[in-house]
């Protein structure tokens, strides 16, 4: 468990029967109690929920007390260290939208992720095939100059059909896309036929064919 800075973590206790009650205490890096929140569930299960301060080292010490006899045990000690969360939200996506795209297109991308350095797995890009049987899931290449926040790549919509391409950073969703792709329309292969192109009468409707082929 690495709980995150202003981020609730919630965990659960599970009692062997009724009469027996757990309590949770936490304890930040300095010493101060930590508020915690409890909520019942069933007759045995119990959540508990709270939110970290300040980076650093947690203690967390669970006990039971049996509600017939008033005694309490100490169940379980442990340690956890909470870190700094990571503000996404000044990451920037360009090249991208929810949108139609016809099959050979390609969308050059540009992410640019300001000042965050990147953790575990930095800036990722996942492609992955909607509604096919052979669905295809992988990441895109990305390239980054030295020294810079900027990276770029590009996607080529092979064939058509939808795929949902999502950016990440350090494993948190940045934003997700869904992209259509479909055939491009020849308008060499439409034809218009009938009467109505060649002559017509002024308040006298003109009619007319059009035979629409799409590639």
């Amino acid at each position: 468990m690495r709980p995150v800075v202003g981020v609730s973590t919630i965990f659960k206790l599970q009692t062997r029967d009724a009469m027996i009650v757990p309590e949770i205490i936490i304890k930040g890096p300095n010493g101060s109690s930590i508020r915690c929140i409890q909520r019942q569930l069933s007759e045995t299960v119990y959540e508990f929920g709270y939110q970290p301060e300040t980076p650093g080292e947690h203690e967390i010490m669970a006990t039971v007390r049996d509600i017939a006899s008033g005694d309490s045990a100490k169940l379980a000690r442990t340690k956890v260290v909470a870190v700094e969360g990571t503000d996404i939200s000044s990451i920037l996506v360009d090249g991208l939208n929810n949108e139609t795209v016809t099959v050979g297109q390609r969308k050059d991308i540009v992410i640019d992720i300001g000042n965050l350095i990147p953790m575990k797995n930095g800036l990722e890009v996942i492609v992955e095939e909607i509604g096919k049987v052979d669905r295809s899931k992988y990441l895109l290449s990305l390239e980054c100059e030295r020294n810079s926040h900027i990276y770029r790549g590009f996607w080529t919509a092979e064939r058509s059909g939808k795929t949902k391409i999502c950016v990440l950073f350090d494993e948190n969703v940045v934003c997700e896309y869904l992209i259509s792709a479909r055939h491009s329309e020849d308008i060499t292969k439409c034809r218009a036929l009938g009467e109505g192109l060649e002559r017509a009468v002024v308040g006298m409707p003109a009619k007319f064919l059009v035979d629409i082929k799409v590639m």
